[in-house]
């Protein structure tokens, strides 16, 4: 069979193969990314928006972490989004301790 991988000089070849994807993958996106370093500004010539050029009030951790929770629309949906997140990894792990057991 061509495809056996039993053989220690497949496992080297493969092995290999995968070595080089790897490198060239690293190189041609090192490469890729080479130009953004020169070519992105920080932010546009322009405002996108009205409100975007508007400077807004730097808060501490403390304040900003107080106007968040005052906003009802964000706890609702940080709760939601919390509960479905538990919900799925109470199930993940629970498959871990029960996967012994028929």
């Amino acid at each position: 069979m061509w495809n056996d991988d039993r053989h220690p000089e497949h496992q080297l070849r493969a092995r290999d193969h995968y070595e080089f994807f790897i490198m060239a993958n690293s190189i041609i996106v090192s490469l890729l990314i080479l130009p953004s370093f020169f070519f992105i500004r920080d932010s546009p010539p322009t405002p996108p928006s009205k409100i975007a050029s508007k400077k807004r009030p730097n808060l501490s951790f403390y304040q900003a972490t107080k106007m968040i929770m005052a906003n009802k629309n964000y706890l609702m949906v940080f709760i939601n989004f919390q509960l479905v997140n538990c919900v799925t990894i109470f199930g993940a792990e629970i498959t871990t301790f029960l996967k012994p057991y028929p």
